[in-house]
């Protein structure tokens, strides 16, 4: 039955980004478990089920950096099936999802880049970011995922994300120049949030986009952040909400 679904013909997809830069492999299968895609699924499930759920259409898209490391996916398979949910990742992503109401099953969990490090390294830059046609693959497949989900706003993970989404939109091309620096992006047009977002592959579909920093760094840099004249933890709460406003959810 999930031979044919959506995200298994996507993950069958990755075969087109071959050969991976230097420092980055392949991620042999996708887990069981609940796990950010490429690692899983991406979608939201009871571990007792092995059908896999519906992309939910016209909900949340979760844009991370990438899966992590090879020792990491490994750890996933011994230990978890999945994703580790009590990471911080997932820990302070998912107290952010309930704060704003945003419902679990409506959301898609994936990563800007595909394949996993090879250092046993999970956190900075990722190794295939100065490869220009793995990144440009990379970039293809963010938006043929949007495409499949036509996600009505789309939450991004992180300083580096900002950066690789601005070659896919007219409306985010500004945001390439902020380098990952939130201040900057903060206080600068167009801003944290994005409405009436338009990709390029995907005419005449338009979404939300809202730049957060990392979950896993959330305690250390959210409580930075500035919008509509506040700044601490709170605000990164009260972007999610009024992006929600706009995208109607």
């Amino acid at each position: 039955m999930n031979e044919s679904h959506p995200m298994r013909i996507l993950f069958n997809q990755l075969a087109n980004i071959k050969p991976y830069p230097a420092g980055v492999v392949e991620i042999p299968e996708i887990l069981p478990g609940i796990a950010f895609f490429p690692g899983g699924t991406g979608l939201w499930k009871d571990s007792t089920i092995s059908e896999w759920p519906p992309v939910p259409e016209g909900g949340v898209m979760i844009l991370g950096h990438n899966f992590g490391s090879k020792d990491y996916y490994d750890k996933c398979c011994r230990k978890w099936r999945g994703d580790w949910l009590k990471s911080p990742t997932w820990r302070n992503l998912l107290k952010l999802l309930n704060l704003t109401g945003i419902q679990l099953n409506q959301c898609l969990f994936t990563n800007a880049y595909m394949g996993l490090r090879n250092d046993g390294q999970e956190t900075g830059p990722f190794p295939g970011a100065n490869d220009q046609r793995f990144k440009d693959e990379c970039r293809t497949l963010f938006q043929i995922q949007v495409n499949i989900q036509k996600p009505r706003l789309i939450l991004t993970l992180g300083q580096y994300i900002p950066d690789f989404i601005s070659q896919t939109s007219d409306q985010l091309d500004r945001w390439e120049q902020y380098n990952g620096y939130f201040e900057r992006l903060d206080s600068s047009p167009p801003g944290p949030i994005v409405d009436d977002v338009e990709f390029n592959m995907i005419p005449d579909f338009h979404t939300v986009l809202v730049a957060l920093v990392h979950p896993s760094f959330r305690v250390a840099n959210a409580r930075n952040r500035v919008y509509n004249g506040k700044t601490g933890y709170d605000v990164e709460i009260d972007m999610v909400r009024d992006a929600m406003k706009l995208a109607k959810l």
